[in-house]
């Protein structure tokens, strides 16, 4: 369903061309209901206690990795509208609607709530501190405090109350959040543009892939964590970009084209390296 999904996307870029009405509406259900609606399955049931190293290190990764990437990307030569997309590529993966389905293939219900978590957390820096630093390195600044207060965040916070309080997720509330899953993959195969590798693409892929998930590694080892049972943070640290960037790309004025293409390809190798890992495990 999976790859049918990812195909069928493709097959309406080619047939519909002008496809962004199709794309914002997808875009709008995965941001402000889907994603909310799989962080209340993910997380329901999982009691307070369960959860205090899981925020702690999510927290303390989210600020260690924004701090490190962005002084990093600080210093390559790259322009200033690439290099906020590169940043912000490098810095938010899309830890939510393939991160929380992987954990799960990977690590079985315990996988969920370290995802479903660190969503939270990602997605509160990702429209805060990941907006007003990734417009840093414009010249023309605009003040992204405002967007730290939007619908996807409340909505995961609102998962977050609620996941305390309910018991039993209902099943037609669970089939609503699966759903986002195959949207996710239909939107990739809509969006899909294949390029040349460039320069840029190259600092993208030692950002996302080598030192976000070595600043877990360390974090997990400083913090006496480096086990089996917290090895879903090394997963959710090599989730490729989120595609709310695209977005946010768009908005802000960064380098779209940027985002979506190095979104899209990461998207699509990394799905094929977990399909080929799940296959041999």
């Amino acid at each position: 369903m999976v790859i049918i999904a990812f195909l069928f996307g493709i097959f309406v870029r080619k047939i519909h061309p002008d496809h962004k009405s199709i794309r914002d509406i997808i875009n709008t259900y995965i941001m402000y209901i889907g994603l909310p609606l799989m962080v209340l399955v993910s997380l329901s049931g999982i009691g307070p206690a369960n959860i205090g190293w899981i925020i702690l290190i999510s927290i303390l990764y989210n600020i260690i990795s924004t701090a490190a990437l962005f002084r990093i990307y600080e210093r390559k030569k790259i322009k200033g509208k690439t290099k906020a997309s590169v940043f912000l590529c490098s810095t938010y993966g899309n830890v939510g609607y393939l991160g929380i389905p992987y954990c799960i293939m990977f690590f079985g219900n315990i996988g969920a709530s370290f995802a479903a978590i660190f969503t939270i957390i990602t997605t509160l820096f990702h429209f805060s501190l990941g907006i007003m630093l990734s417009n840093s390195y414009l010249k023309n600044k605009k003040i992204a405090a405002k967007e730290m207060i939007n619908p996807l965040s409340i909505g995961m916070i609102i998962a977050l109350a609620l996941s305390q309080l309910i018991i039993t997720i209902p099943e037609i509330i669970s089939s609503i959040a699966g759903l986002g899953i195959y949207l996710i993959l239909f939107l990739i195969g809509l969006t899909t543009s294949i390029s040349r590798p460039t320069k840029d693409y190259l600092s993208g892929i030692e950002g996302k892939f080598i030192i976000s998930p070595l600043i877990m590694a360390i974090l997990l080892f400083a913090t006496g964590n480096l086990t089996a049972q917290y090895l879903p943070f090394m997963l959710l640290a090599i989730m490729p970009p989120a595609f709310t960037n695209t977005v946010i790309s768009i908005n802000y004025g960064f380098n779209k084209e940027y985002t979506s293409r190095f979104t899209s390809v990461t998207t699509i190798g990394m799905i094929i390296i977990f399909s080929i890992a799940l296959m041999l495990i």
